[in-house]
Formats: C-alpha cells, sequence, structure tokens
C-alpha cells in the first residue's frame, strides 16, 4: 500500500519532483515536504526571480509578483497538515547517531541521483574520517514523499578492516535501521540498495516559516 505525505490532501499537492517545474505552489510544497525553510526555496527560485523574462520563457504559470506571499500560503496550509515531526522522521535522526556509532557517515537529501549521493556520502565520510557511509539522494526523498518508500545506498571508504567491503558496510547499514525502528529489507548484493517501505516522514516548518502560520 502506498504510503503518502498529508500535503497530498491538501490544496496544493508536492509536485512530482524538485528539478522538473510544476505550478508554482505545487513546487513550493514540494520544498516544503523536504523540510525546506523560506531561505532554501528563494535559494532555488532566485535566478528566475531576479529575470522575470527568463521565469516566462522556462515555466508555465505567471511571475510571481509577491513570492513570499505565495510560500506564506501555501506553508499556511501545510502547518495545517503537519503540526510536528513525525515518528519515522524521528527514526531518521536517530539513524544518523546510529550510524556514526558504527563509523559510518550519513548523507540526506543531497545529490540529484545514486551516483552524486554517493559524492556526497564519500565526502562527508572523509570529513568525519568515517570508514564508510550511507545516502539518500533527492530523488529517493522526492519517491519518499510520494510512495512512503525510501532506498539506503552505501559504500566503504576501505580504511576499517571491519567495513573495508561494500557488502560489511551494508550489514551495518540493516543492523542500523532496525535498531532504531525500521524494517529493512536488503538481499544482501552490495550492489543493491537497502529498501524501507511504509515510512511517513513529515517535518514541521523551519523557523523562518512559521509566521505564516
Amino acid at each position: 500500500m502506498t504510503t503518502q505525505h498529508p500535503m497530498f490532501s491538501s490544496s496544493f499537492p508536492p509536485a512530482d519532483d524538485l528539478l522538473v517545474s510544476g505550478t508554482l505552489r505545487n513546487d513550493i510544497s514540494l520544498h516544503l515536504c523536504h523540510g525546506h525553510s523560506r531561505r532554501d526555496i528563494h535559494n532555488d527560485f532566485f535566478e528566475l526571480l531576479d529575470d522575470p523574462s527568463e521565469w516566462t520563457r522556462t515555466r508555465k504559470d505567471p511571475f510571481p509578483e509577491d513570492f513570499d506571499a505565495i510560500i506564506d500560503e501555501v506553508a499556511a496550509e501545510y502547518a495545517q497538515k503537519v503540526t510536528e515531526k513525525s515518528a519515522d522522521a524521528q527514526r531518521l535522526d536517530a539513524l544518523r547517531d546510529e550510524l556514526a556509532q558504527r563509523n559510518l557517515a550519513f548523507s540526506f537529501d543531497e545529490g540529484w541521483d545514486a551516483s552524486e549521493g554517493a559524492e556526497y556520502g564519500a565526502e562527508q565520510a572523509e570529513d568525519e574520517g568515517a570508514a564508510g557511509y550511507v545516502y539518500c539522494h533527492i530523488q529517493d526523498v522526492d519517491r519518499l514523499i510520494h510512495t512512503g518508500d525510501l532506498f539506503f545506498g552505501f559504500g566503504t571508504m576501505k580504511t576499517d578492516d571491519e567495513l573495508s567491503t561494500a557488502e560489511a558496510v551494508g550489514e551495518e547499514l540493516v543492523e542500523a535501521l532496525r535498531a532504531v525502528g525500521f524494517a529493512p529489507d536488503w538481499d544482501g548484493n552490495p550492489n543493491s540498495r537497502v529498501l524501507c517501505q511504509g515510512l511517513v516522514v513529515e517535518y514541521p516548518l523551519a523557523e523562518d516559516l512559521t509566521d505564516a502560520e
């Protein structure tokens, strides 16, 4: 059974993904489902907002004369649908600490695809001196919002004998996911990602958006 974010029952259901423009309000809704702040949303749109002609050339909806008012409109409905961080979102927070205890870095919602996600994961592992890394890239989080399915990729930095193979990192990841309350599914193949299904990951509005309530 597909598990969707509560914003799908709102006036502004989330767009399909962050890189393909939908209507502005649906795009903003997706950003909020990712847990993004007002600043994050502005950073994503600032080039188009600085050049109305570019906006008209690349988007179908009209140029927003008051961008923040539109953000506030969507955020007000979001605040009615999501009042607190969901249990699965709290488990993801706990997962970061659980992985750190196992000498693994965790990159979440960074990089567009598996290749970029792995790059961010490896960079974070290098910064933290971790023996391996786990990652969920942007498209993974888009899929999570729409379906409740979340894939975890992983890899090794080959600096620790016990975690020198991707398979060993995958086994640690599965144990860590179980430890925080998830039910992971993995076939043991180091080239396959680990899947958790039926997740509902909700983040309350960022502090710079709470004035919309």
